[in-house]
């Protein structure tokens, strides 16, 4: 700053203002607070004498785009007037120096440092201090604002269509009413402009949205400040409306504070994600299908590995409880009737085995053609006397439905259970319907269950007009060993066996139920073209001769085999492991007729053990034997030359079948 004499008078200027100001009271303020407003004020601020500042603030020299203050001092105003501003601003500062009384707000342009003209609101006054003539005056650079208001005025047409063509639903919201909506909104809405204006906005909420958007409404304003301090970008949100039609609109919703038309006013704007909220509904299905499908692929294998274990047990007592029947033929004797109480107990594990192995899709599968509509009827005969009098049972069948490939046994028990479960869901008597169909499932459908395929399916359903069920029971219907039933009414296994049969069958089971109006269960399985057959087993011990070499690792169903074969005429020869049973073969092969070998072992497997004897004899005789279903590995030996699958635990009779019909069949030992 220069340090000529007016500069070093300022403090004598000022202190002369203030006087001068204090006399006229229009400024009441103290020293501290006059220099305080002058230099920090946002306004620009400048004392002219003649046409030259001796006195300016930062904000007005910046606002110059100058550096210093010196930029200004003793520099004429009109140096940095357009020539047009020079002419209308010349007049008024000679009427300031004919000393006459002048107070006035006009605008200038001026040349900013930049080169380019800016608009400023100035405000001048004049002010007579001793002889000397002052002209106070503030200045606005209103540039900006002008600039916007003529690009407003320019675009304001655009605007509007631009609003009107826009993608998303804008509205303006005063005092809680609709007072504006473009196009889209209409659309969304399906309301006319004249229906909608002057409404109340909460009308159009979804009811399960209202209290949460009234409450809101009320507190809107915490949250235009909260983005006005920075700590959000906006006020965003996801509620639902109803349209006109009823139907329901998903969006995510922007609201700003605006003015309109001088008042205060919110601007709405809605971006219809209904698409969107459909497609994160559906992954969230997809989600949960396929967490509770691992869950039960966990289950599953639990399940089967359970079975597999407890199979080699009942082999064993199931085995020697046959055998001292043989000895023990009569009864009546204490002999007789405690092998009787063994095998029916022993039979009943068996069942539990197979309901675990049928839920981890490993039981034993002989599938053939069948009619669904004769099976159903089948089944429901042998069960119909669990039924009370009043529950009455309808048939609904089609009777052209297609043929189905299946196992006669491992269906005929999930519609004994589907049954046995509704009549327990109706202690009051009601109808349980039975209805098939056929149908095509697309891709459409099937992305419910990947594991299905687009063809033709005979769906069934199976319904009840019982209790139904609660959402806590339907998350768990499948899960074995859950059960609603009391102690000793039931395993929880049963509903748990119908999911792994079906799924096992190819099909897909799903179920609708609503506590209080009963529940429906559905199945699909996969249409077969060929004719059903019916096939009746007979349950004949057949005895024959032959050596016999017996492969598993559990040494006491190797001992059970043994004495198994020995009363059926045969020789065994025991291997503990697929290695010994190699080395055993390689040495008694010319006598060995039949191999029965176990898949799981240790040191060598079944699978690996049976490559090996195929490639010492192509022709040679092997019966597998598994705690586990005809499947995967299992099927696979089966199909490439194994003779028979044997699904532990087995009765006797089953052996001397396996064993007659793999010796009949052609092939000797090399």
């Amino acid at each position: 700053m220069s340090t000529s004499q007016p500069r070093a008078s300022r403090q004598q200027l000022l202190e002369e203002l203030k006087q001068l100001c204090s006399e006229n009271n229009a400024l009441r303020a103290s020293e501290i607070k006059f220099h305080s407003f002058f230099d920090n004020s946002l306004e620009g601020f400048g004392i002219i004498k003649g046409d030259r500042f001796i006195e300016v603030n930062y904000s007005l020299y910046s606002s110059f785009g100058l550096d210093t203050p010196d930029s200004l001092y003793k520099k004429s105003l009109f140096t940095f007037l357009t020539p047009a501003s020079k002419k209308y601003t010349r007049k008024i500062f000679n009427a300031i120096v004919q000393k006459k009384p002048f107070d006035q707000q006009f605008e200038i342009e001026i040349y900013h440092r930049s080169g380019i003209v800016h608009i400023f609101e100035i405000k001048v006054h004049s002010l007579q201090i001793g002889n000397e003539q002052y002209i106070i005056s503030s200045f606005r650079d209103t540039t900006e604002w002008k600039t916007m208001k003529h690009r407003l005025q320019e675009s304001e047409e655009k605007y509007r269509n631009a609003v009107e063509r826009a993608n998303d639903a804008i509205a303006i919201v005063q005092n809680g009413n609709f007072v504006y909506a473009n196009t889209k909104t209409l659309q969304l809405s399906g309301y006319q402009l004249e229906e909608f204006l002057n409404t109340p906005i909460f009308q159009y909420f979804h009811p399960d949205n209202v209290s949460k958007m009234r409450e809101y409404y009320e507190r809107r304003g915490e949250f235009y400040e909260r983005v006005a301090r920075g700590e959000l970008k906006r006020s965003l949100f996801e509620t639902a409306f109803i349209c006109k039609d009823g139907s329901v609109l998903y969006a995510e919703v922007s609201v700003s504070l605006i003015t309109y038309q001088g008042e205060p006013a919110d601007l709405v704007i809605i971006r219809d994600i209904t698409d969107r909220k459909k497609v994160e509904e559906e992954k969230a299905k997809l989600e949960s299908q396929l967490i509770q499908a691992q869950k039960m692929e966990s289950l599953g294998r639990l399940a089967g590995g359970i079975a597999h274990d407890f199979g080699n047990i009942l082999t064993v007592i199931m085995g020697f409880s046959d055998l001292l029947k043989l000895r023990f033929p009569d009864k009546e004797t204490d002999e007789g009737k405690a092998i009787e109480s063994i095998l029916r107990n022993a039979r009943r594990s068996k069942a539990l085995v197979n309901q675990l192995l049928g839920f981890a899709r490993r039981g034993q599968y002989n599938p053939e053609p069948l009619n669904i509509n004769q099976l159903i009827i089948d089944t429901i005969a042998v069960s119909e006397k669990i039924f009370e009098k009043k529950i009455n049972l309808k048939y609904e069948f089609d009777d052209c439905v297609k043929t189905i490939y299946g196992d006669r046994n491992q269906l005929d028990q999930i519609f004994t259970n589907l049954s046995i479960n509704a009549k327990d869901a109706m202690p009051n008597g009601g109808d349980l319907i039975f209805k098939t169909k056929n149908v095509y499932l697309d891709e459409a459908y099937l992305r419910r269950d990947p594991e299905l395929k687009p063809g033709n399916y005979v769906k069934v359903s199976v319904s009840d007009t019982g209790i139904g069920m609660t959402k806590e029971v339907k998350e768990k219907i499948f899960e074995p060993f859950f059960t609603t039933k009391p102690i000793g009414r039931g395993t929880g296994l049963g509903l748990s066996m119908v999911y792994g049969i079906v799924k096992k069958h190819n099909g897909h089971i799903t179920f609708y139920s609503e506590p209080g109006k009963g529940t429906t269960f559905i199945l699909y399985f996969p249409a077969y073209e060929k004719e059903a057959a019916e096939v009746v087993e007979k349950k004949v011990i057949t005895k024959g001769s032959g050596t016999v070499l017996v492969v598993d690792d559990e040494e006491d169903v190797r001992d059970l085999v043994a004495s198994q074969l020995t009363s059926l005429g045969y020789t065994p020869l025991l291997a503990r492991d697929g290695k010994e049973a190699l080395s055993l073969y390689r040495a008694h092969r010319k006598k060995i007729a039949v191999i029965l070998l176990d898949m799981i072992m240790p040191v060598m497997s079944g699978k690996e053990a049976y490559l090996e004897l195929k490639k010492i004899n192509p022709s040679v005789k092997i019966l597998i034997i598994s705690g586990y279903s005809q499947k995967g590995e299992d099927l696979d030996i089966v199909n490439t030359g194994a003779l028979g699958f044997l699904q532990k635990p087995f009765e006797l009779y089953e052996l001397s079948k396996m064993l007659n019909k793999a010796i009949k069949q052609k092939g000797a030992p090399r």
